[in-house]
């Protein structure tokens, strides 16, 4: 039977309509099931992680705190609890073979726990949050963040970086870098070449013996650093020169047989827990008028 004008006419609009629906329908349904896994990752503990997946992500023991406002991703692995062809399918990014890009955080890339022996090649240049922890990365060469310099967060706990671990040049190009993460690695000594743009550095649980002169020099923006567990056993006059919005300070777990000189005045918070100090005397905490 032959349709007229209009017939043909409504015909052609209700197929549109359906493809229309059909296309929202299956946007809605992705959108979806994103909010559903922000949410759980948003409020499950890292107990609730997925079995083979190491649970001591504490971060050097401070929590690390989202600002979902600002777009800030989940700090949980995501290994075992996404479909990965289903987000790859559904991904216009790139995104290397050994990490996960999620849709709903289009700016982090989440390559943790993977056995890794080096930093995945070709990172995308629109990475922001970087995870690299439970891995077995030995070395970080300065190469391979030459089209990384919008990156936030580097997060490379528990792996095995040493004392060569990271080149000066490695970190000197990422001047947003806001968080440096480096917990549970074999570090001797603390990195140099670091970007005047940190405000968290975190280096709990390595071998460090002594800082550099100059090492802090730039770091006015850092309100956090972690150096619990390591081998510090004095602090010199300008070992922590430089510094002059620390508010919390973690030298818990060193080897410090007296209260350490030379610490930061704008100290609020200070962990000295688990040294063998032998007392105080009445000059120990002169200087430090913000602590609480």
């Amino acid at each position: 039977m032959l349709l007229n004008r209009e017939q043909l006419k409504k015909t052609t609009h209700t197929r549109s309509f359906y493809r229309l629906s059909m296309a929202v329908m299956r946007l809605v349904q992705a959108l979806s099931f994103a909010l559903v896994l922000a949410l759980e990752l948003s409020f499950c503990s890292p107990a609730c992680g997925s079995t083979g997946v190491s649970q001591d992500l504490d971060y050097g023991g401070v929590p690390l705190w989202v600002n979902r406002l600002l777009g800030e991703p989940s700090v949980l692995s995501l290994r075992g609890r996404i479909n990965r062809a289903w987000f790859r399918a559904n991904n216009l990014n790139s995104c290397p073979d050994q990490c996960d890009c999620p849709i709903q955080w289009p700016s982090a890339l989440y390559c943790d726990h993977r056995e890794l022996d080096q930093v995945p090649d070709s990172l995308p240049d629109h990475t922001q949050y970087l995870f690299l922890q439970g891995n077995n990365i030995l070395y970080v060469p300065s190469s391979v963040f030459i089209n990384s310099t919008r990156l936030l967060w580097l997060i490379l706990d528990h792996n095995r970086l040493q004392r060569d671990g990271l080149d000066a040049s490695t970190l000197q190009n990422l001047t947003r870098l806001q968080h440096l993460f480096i917990n549970h690695n074999q570090l001797a000594a603390v990195p140099s070449g670091l970007p005047s743009s940190l405000q968290q550095l975190r280096l709990a649980h390595n071998l460090i013996t002594s800082i550099s002169p100059g090492t802090f020099g730039n770091l006015h923006n850092l309100t956090l650093l972690l150096l619990q567990g390591n081998r510090l056993s004095v602090i010199k006059e300008t070992d922590f020169t430089g510094l002059l919005s620390v508010n919390l300070l973690d030298l818990s777990g060193n080897n410090f047989s007296s209260f350490p000189s030379h610490l930061p005045p704008s100290t609020q918070q200070l962990y000295l827990s688990n040294n063998s100090l032998s007392g105080l005397d009445k000059n120990s905490l002169s200087g430090f008028a913000n602590l609480r």
